[in-house]
């Protein structure tokens, strides 16, 4: 079997590298053949350029093929700043040869890795003046990506975002088109055996097994072909000659109902005969197609990217829903937090479920795309929306296209925890960088070094930091649309920052909270971690501590926590969704979830912590109030060791859990 995989490298996009230097990427295609790897031959490079546009300075060394592994070699750049774009716009087809016996269980891998060479060991004045820096420097490997095209698979078209990270936060904006092309051989032996003769029947079926692999690739590259060339081209009439309707057998001018009504012989020799004319006619036309796909998607390469992006979020999108369940609830929950056992044993029923095993994937996707099935996040959703078309709208609103003259303005705002930095938060913003183009991430830095200090203080900080940046920006408050995206005491920090910020009340979208302590974390059931809060509180004078743990005054209802419950500002947000997790070691699910802690259960804070929970559901619109719980691979938490298996890091660091925050609830992200 011939199959070809063409890679369309449209940009590069430096989300968050550390290091100035020359960035180039490694691309090799191979799939199994017992335990040994067989590389497919990269055949074909084109380079697309823009008319009346000058050529880049910053790249800086050519594509190439190295014969010598099989491997292509994208342009090579300079990357100096953050958030920098590079626009490649090259392509690469790589040619692939299939023994028939094993292309059905064969998986085809595109092995990508990023290289680097550091300009810090160079002199100040040489970064200073690119024709001064040496082409042929030495490129070392510091990042490496591998996608999988599905099994068994004879055409696949798609967006592929190639991402390195957390190291090195960059992205290859890329298309991947793949395709099973013809046969290099066909001969009457291997078709029919000895045999001398052939009967009606045998004929057929050895035309079903060669062509109808191929027929079905034609048919699904004219069809993306088609739809493609309408959205970009916007002419329906052209998009239909891009790619005939073939009607079969094409070794027949005439219509015939089978192979053997166009072949009328028995003779196995003229029959494979016709079958190889037949194999080379659609060959050809799944070529063209396979041109013309790559052509238009160089030619129109933004329209192309927005197109198969929205197709690869969708899919992304849907099948991240498939581990979410919906909980409905006709008013706010009982002040206890109940069942978390009955959530450990349906999210492990879900991990086990055969359903869930097989669960179908993405044509081409990376190999740690999606967790493995026994290790992926499950989220229980509680809603206390009549409407159910509310927390729809949240999960199924399509993303929109970069464009600068969209309509509003969405600033998301990312706020770090307890001793955090805004390095914290680095990974959700690659993440949301990358599927959501149009959303202006903002991380606060403002506060660093500083939570230790008077919650009141970092939220009055946040604030002032906040207006900064949308008067820097010049966002008029019209077209403005504010959310914030909040970690641990951030949450915190957020509704202390609120009541500053009500000139922007109306512009108030969305307020996510991760493991957010709301009611405090002084009631945790780990004692060891409560000894850990009190070595704290007591050898390093935290005042934010104290705060947290509702000691920072005589009688709680003097607390800071407790005044911060009568704060007006969350009934301003279109959606308010507080994520907590019941094996956090940190905050416990009942702070997050806003739920009286079992501990304080029978004691002298619980009818105080009450009227906080009071206070607080009294000041949240319900209908747009979601908590989410939030079940990880559970594990035993080691007692002796509280950073073991820290789920409240999970929050920050698990990949698969940011990507499901960010695919499954689009709505909280797009304009």
């Amino acid at each position: 079997v011939e199959a070809k995989v063409a890679v369309n490298l449209q940009s590069f996009r430096n989300l968050e590298l550390f290091k100035q230097g020359i960035y180039q990427l490694k691309l090799k295609v191979y799939y199994y053949q017992g335990d040994s790897k067989v590389y497919a031959t990269p055949e074909q490079v084109w380079e697309f350029s823009y008319k009346n546009k000058k050529q880049d300075p910053q790249l800086i060394i050519c594509p190439g093929i190295c014969s010598l592994d099989s491997s292509f070699y994208s342009k090579g750049f300079l990357i100096r700043y953050q958030e920098e774009t590079i626009v490649l716009n090259e392509v690469v087809v790589f040619s692939l040869q299939v023994p028939l016996s094993i292309y059905e269980e064969t998986s085809f891998f595109v092995s990508s890795e990023l290289l680097f060479s550091n300009l810090e060991k160079k002199e100040p004045k040489d970064r200073e003046t690119l024709r001064l820096i040496d082409s042929k420097a030495e490129m070392n490997i510091v990042g490496t990506k591998e996608f999988l095209i599905k099994r068994g698979c004879v055409s696949a078209n798609q967006y592929v975002p190639i991402m390195f990270g957390p190291d090195n936060f960059c992205i290859f904006e890329s298309l991947v088109h793949f395709a099973c092309i013809g046969y290099q051989k066909v001969s009457a032996s291997l078709v029919f055996g000895k045999k001398f003769m052939v009967g009606v029947s045998e004929t057929d079926r050895a035309y079903s097994k060669l062509l109808d692999p191929m027929k079905l690739a034609y048919e699904n590259l004219r069809s993306n072909l088609v739809s493609l060339s309408r959205t970009v081209l916007k002419n329906q009439t052209l998009s239909e000659s891009l790619a005939p309707e073939l009607h079969y057998p094409l070794v027949s001018e005439e219509f015939k109902e089978s192979f053997y009504e166009a072949v009328k012989s028995h003779d196995p020799e003229v029959i494979t005969e016709a079958l190889c004319k037949e194999v080379k006619l659609l060959s050809s036309y799944t070529n063209l197609a396979l041109e013309r796909i790559i052509q238009l998607a160089a030619v129109k390469p933004l329209e192309a990217v927005t197109t198969y992006l929205k197709e690869f979020n969708e899919l992304a999108t849907k099948h991240f829903h498939e581990y979410i369940t919906i909980e409905p609830k006709k008013e706010f929950p009982p002040f206890y937090r109940e069942h978390t056992q009955d959530y450990y044993l349906r999210a492990s029923e879900v991990r086990s479920s055969p359903y869930y095993i097989h669960l179908d994937k993405l044509p081409i996707q990376a190999t740690d795309f999606f967790n493995l099935n026994e290790l992926h996040p499950i989220f229980f959703v509680d809603h206390f929306s009549s409407n159910p078309q509310k927390l729809h709208k949240i999960m199924h609103q399509e993303t929109k296209p970069l464009n600068r003259f969209t309509t509003s303005i969405h600033v998301m705002v990312l706020v770090h925890g307890y001793r955090g930095t805004h390095m914290d938060m680095h990974v959700i913003r690659s993440y949301l960088f990358q599927i959501y183009p149009n959303l202006h991430v903002f991380s606060s830095r403002i506060n660093e070094n500083m939570t230790d200090n008077y919650i009141g203080l970092l939220g009055t900080n946040l604030a002032r930091e906040v207006e900064a940046f949308i008067r820097d920006n010049r966002i008029p408050r019209s077209r403005l649309k504010l959310s914030f995206l909040s970690h641990s005491l951030g949450g915190v920090i957020v509704r202390a920052a609120l009541p500053f910020l009500e000139d922007f009340k109306d512009c108030m979208h969305s307020f996510i909270s991760l493991a957010g302590p709301h009611l405090g974390v002084g009631n945790a059931e780990n004692l060891c971690i409560e000894f850990g809060k009190w070595l704290l509180k007591k050898f390093q004078g935290s005042i934010s501590f104290s705060q947290l743990t509702l000691h920072d005054a005589s009688k709680i209802e003097d607390t800071y926590l407790y005044q911060l419950s009568k704060n007006k500002g969350l009934s301003w947000f279109d959606y308010v969704l507080f994520f907590s997790c019941a094996d956090d070691p940190f905050v416990p699910e009942d702070t997050a979830r806003i739920q009286v802690p079992k501990m304080a259960k029978g004691t002298f804070k619980e009818k105080h912590i009450k009227k906080m929970v009071k206070n607080i559901i009294a000041r949240v619109n319900l209908e747009n109030f979601f908590l989410v719980d939030v079940h990880f691979k559970h594990q035993e938490l080691l007692k002796i060791c509280i950073c073991c298996g820290n789920r409240h890091i999970d929050f920050l660091d698990n990949s698969c859990f940011l990507k499901m925050l960010c695919y499954s609830f689009p709505g909280l992200f797009t304009n």
